[in-house]
């Protein structure tokens, strides 16, 4: 089976978007509406790092933390820690989210920009998605993996060249239990930066709407409650 990618459209490269609705309608314009109640419902799990938490205050409103554990208003599960990669999701992040996991349940993983730089990095990374998404496809729920954002200029032992490597690798080797969400083409030109690693409060919720409505429409589809176009 082909593997499930998501973002690689033109649309989604429109010079001179900006904000929710411009990246949103990349999305939206791929799905038939309206979106199911049982699509709409579905509760979303994000496990990641520095990035992830950005998306969690921006998303939900709440306070600059530098790690977040809990649950939100809208009932979506976020376990997020800066500085953060693999080990740390082996050991910690994912043995939080399990507990967390059902069926209607979308897990969302943000990880890597702290482990660009590690061959073995990548490989445990790939081992530990797969097999989660695996056993979590049991339960009814689906697993997604989305694409390093690139960093506003290289230095300190990091390369737009590795991030380029690491999605590379994270995309072909993922199994077909994984759907890949492409970041980079969608968002190519509008990202707002505030410093080299991490954005501006208005992109960040830009793409957590943007990988909300990913998930759903996802659901709505293959649950046959819309149709792509």
């Amino acid at each position: 089976m082909r593997k499930r990618e998501i973002g690689k459209q033109d649309r989604g490269r429109v010079p001179g978007w900006r904000g929710v609705a411009a990246l949103a309608l990349a999305v939206l314009t791929a799905f038939a509406l309206p979106l199911g109640a049982e699509a709409a419902a579905r509760k979303t799990v994000f496990i990641g790092d520095s990035r992830t938490v950005g998306y969690y205050v921006a998303g939900t409103g709440g306070n600059a933390v530098s790690k977040v554990c809990t649950t939100d208003g809208n009932g979506d599960f976020w376990v997020a820690r800066t500085g953060q990669g693999i080990d740390w999701a082996q050991k910690t992040a994912v043995p939080k989210a399990d507990s967390k996991v059902g069926a209607d349940t979308d897990v969302i993983f943000c990880i890597g920009i702290n482990d660009t730089f590690s061959t073995k990095g990548r490989a445990k990374t790939v081992k530990l998605v797969n097999q989660k998404a695996a056993a979590w496809k049991e339960r009814g729920a689906r697993t997604f993996f989305v694409s390093i954002l690139p960093i506003k200029s290289d230095g300190e032992g990091y390369t737009n060249k590795e991030v380029t490597a690491w999605n590379t690798y994270l995309r072909e080797n993922l199994s077909e239990d994984v759907y890949w969400i492409d970041l980079v083409t969608p968002t190519s030109g509008i990202l707002q930066y505030a410093d080299r690693f991490h954005f501006q409060y208005t992109t960040y919720r830009m793409i957590y709407q943007y990988l909300k409505i990913v998930a759903q429409y996802t659901a709505a589809v293959e649950d046959g409650q819309g149709e792509h176009t």
